[in-house]
């Protein structure tokens, strides 16, 4: 995907696929005969889409993030710094990412004022923009690199800073913790029966890479880290257009498209699933795309070429989970 090839080949972000999501036999067998494999929980969204298209290491997530929210180059330290929920439990606490629905605009801009009063200051400061929040500093800290959508459900205590650096992050950690404790919107929540917001998750922290331009094929997506990686390689990006035939028809000579992630009961998953599944072996099947590189987003990656069809000794994979009876 770094140079011009012959062959237009996609890579393209998709939703979940395993836990038997995929229902339609002649999908189960397709996605079963080709280089199908799962990526560990500790490898996030951007490094799979990087690797898929042979882009090097670009700098820190939260920075690419802001720049694909503002167009603008950062020029300092950042880190992303988004309010979660952490569940108490027996022996450890469970992470819960904040969905939009449940976050307010008003909160989140009364949120980071209330974290900017009383512990902003000349060398770091909190600021949100658009759904999340950010830590500048003028000092890097040692950060987790995944986000809370990534570790939704997880216990976070693996995934924090370890040695001794990581005492200023854990430091920093519980004096956020405390601010939020006392915040008016904490209150507010609390007294509305909604989900606390107790922490913020402070991670991906980082600097943005110059501009440097890269041969990388156009980016559908509105998914700002993303955008923010395409910006920095001097390339096009454009909004997803709805559908991944008007892909293909806007970018015949390839392209990377980012799926968006939508919330919606498990029929209707099964269903959007079966129709973009659909969507992109016709596209194999018409020779619009000559290779394809599916990246569900619970980890699983399907590498698939029209060639892999003639594999009719692979059986149904495990890595699809449990296949429907019916089918």
């Amino acid at each position: 995907m770094t140079r011009q090839t012959q062959f237009p080949e996609a890579v393209i972000v998709m939703p979940d696929a395993g836990q038997g999501l995929v229902r339609d036999p002649i999908q189960r067998r397709w996605l079963s005969r080709s280089n199908l494999s799962r990526e560990p929980v500790t490898v996030s969204l951007l490094d799979r889409v990087r690797r898929a298209t042979g882009q090097p290491d670009a700098g820190g997530p939260a920075a690419l993030r802001i720049w694909g929210q503002t167009g603008d180059r950062p020029g300092t330290w950042l880190a992303a710094a988004d309010p979660v929920y952490l569940e108490p439990g027996l022996r450890r606490m469970r992470l819960h990412r904040l969905r939009a629905e449940e976050l307010p605009s008003s909160d989140l801009r009364q949120l980071f004022d209330e974290l900017e009063s009383v512990l902003g200051g000349d060398a770091a400061g909190f600021t949100c923009l658009g759904r999340g929040g950010y830590l500048r500093s003028h000092v890097a800290l040692p950060t987790p690199p995944l986000s809370p959508e990534a570790l939704d459900g997880l216990e976070p205590e693996e995934f924090l800073p370890r040695g001794g650096e990581a005492a200023t992050y854990m430091k920093l950690l519980s004096e956020i913790q405390m601010t939020l404790h006392g915040s008016d919107v904490a209150r507010r929540r609390e007294a509305e029966g909604r989900r606390p917001i107790n922490s913020l998750w402070i991670w991906g922290g980082g600097t943005a890479p110059e501009v440097r331009a890269r041969p990388i094929a156009p980016l559908f997506s509105s998914d700002p880290m993303l955008r923010g990686l395409w910006l920095s390689a001097d390339a096009v990006t454009k909004d997803w257009p709805g559908t991944i035939s008007a892909c293909a028809d806007l970018a015949p000579q390839g392209f990377v498209a980012e799926v968006p992630d939508r919330r919606v009961g498990e029929d209707a998953h099964v269903g959007r699933l079966a129709e973009l599944l659909s969507e992109t072996r016709r596209l194999l099947r018409d020779g619009a795309l000559r290779r394809l590189t599916l990246l569900f987003r619970d980890g699983l990656t399907a590498r698939v070429e029209g060639r892999h069809g003639w594999r009719v000794w692979r059986s149904d994979s495990a890595l699809l989970g449990r296949r429907e009876p019916d089918a």
